[in-house]
């Protein structure tokens, strides 16, 4: 069902309220005319017999009852013309003014309908009409930004996902290439084709399971009391041999306090941060996670002595796949997904998460759990 402009709908609300209040003193002109006018000129009709005849005789014209009612009608109808006249040209007025005031908005409507996904970039003059349009205007720019950097973001989320998912397949298909060169394999040879191609199924799962875990819905989120102090040292355990190798000492101070939610998603949101300060830290650094309460917030504090993030990429840390450049060498592995899960998961349970860092001063990362 084709919907009625809003012109049309300005057209006809004008022209009803128009018409009633054109009725209304229609009426009451005619019913004043009535109970006024018309008993005055009957009246005025007779002739007072105490009146003295002048000197001259004349004639007296009386008016005649008919004549009165006749004139009452006249009146009625002169009254019902203009007001029908009145109506029809507050319509003609009111469609020209409507179309002359959203004529601004007809051409901002004709050209929001020329932009498309390609044309993200363009943004619309702003118009000198009402405020209302000009407001329009500015928001639909604001809508136009943030759909162009959401469009960015997925590109070059599609982009890196493909990259970080097609390392370890030709990984895999060039040790597949390797073995297949040799008509009789070794059986060294097998257990080099092996390994490799476990690690890079490895990678591959894990890419996968971070994917998946970006992807989870909201409806499915767990709730239990967990401990931040036993989640963080269960986490530095599990990071124990990496530690060792790496030469760095894991220290975990601070209160104990509980926070409500899923306690599997806790520890990957803490074991991610976590292992990300000790891949990019230095050999024989130190990784501490302090333990506090900030107003309504319980702060997993995890500072590092690394080499730190530059300032232009603190902004896109959290997003997937992300990783600042020089830490795309094949001698730190990961896939990109670490923070960006652990903010989905912050942000599922009401928390936040914030970082400070600049180059060459370590990284410090506040995961924010929301108290109950």
């Amino acid at each position: 069902m084709k919907r009625r402009s809003l012109r049309i709908q300005i057209t006809v609300a004008v022209g009803v309220i128009v018409a009633l209040a054109c009725l209304a003193l229609t009426l009451n002109s005619i019913h004043s005319a009535k109970s006024y006018y018309v008993p005055y000129l009957k009246d005025a009709a007779v002739p007072d017999s105490s009146m003295e005849p002048p000197a001259e005789e004349i004639n007296w014209d009386y008016v005649e009852e008919d004549k009165v009612d006749l004139l009452n009608r006249d009146f009625s109808s002169q009254g019902l013309g203009v007001m029908a006249f009145t109506i029809g040209a507050s319509l003609l007025f009111t469609w020209l003014a409507a179309g002359r005031l959203l004529r601004p908005l007809e051409k901002l409507t004709d050209t929001m309908n020329t932009i498309d996904q390609g044309r993200l970039d363009q943004r619309l003059p702003i118009p000198n009409g009402t405020s209302e349009v000009r407001r329009l205007t500015e928001s639909y720019n604001r809508m136009l930004q943030r759909l162009e950097e959401s469009f960015q973001i997925q590109k070059r989320f599609a982009a890196d996902a493909a990259h970080e998912l097609k390392t370890p397949l030709a990984s895999i298909k060039t040790a597949m290439q390797v073995l297949q060169m040799d008509s009789s394999p070794s059986a060294e040879e097998y257990q080099e084709f092996v390994a490799d191609t476990g690690e890079s199924v490895e990678l591959l799962i894990e890419t996968v399971e971070g994917l998946l875990a970006l992807a989870g819905r909201k409806n499915s989120r767990e709730q239990e009391m967990v401990s931040l102090k036993d989640l963080t040292k269960e986490v530095a355990e599990a990071l124990a041999a990496k530690t060792d190798s790496h030469d760095i000492c894991v220290q975990v101070t601070g209160a104990e306090m509980s926070v409500l939610g899923s306690r599997p998603l806790f520890y990957r949101a803490v074991y991610n941060v976590v292992d990300n300060a000790i891949k990019y830290n230095r050999q024989g650094g130190r990784v501490e996670i302090r333990l506090y309460q900030e107003g309504n917030w319980n702060v997993a504090e995890i500072s590092d002595t690394g080499a730190g993030i530059p300032e232009e990429s603190l902004a896109s840390v959290f997003e997937p796949f992300y990783r600042v450049d020089s830490s795309r060498s094949k001698e730190i592995e990961g896939t990109g997904l670490g923070l960006a899960i652990t903010k989905k998961v912050l942000e599922e349970y009401r928390g936040e998460v914030a970082i400070q860092s600049s180059a060459g001063t370590g990284t410090r990362v506040f995961l924010k759990f929301a108290t109950q």
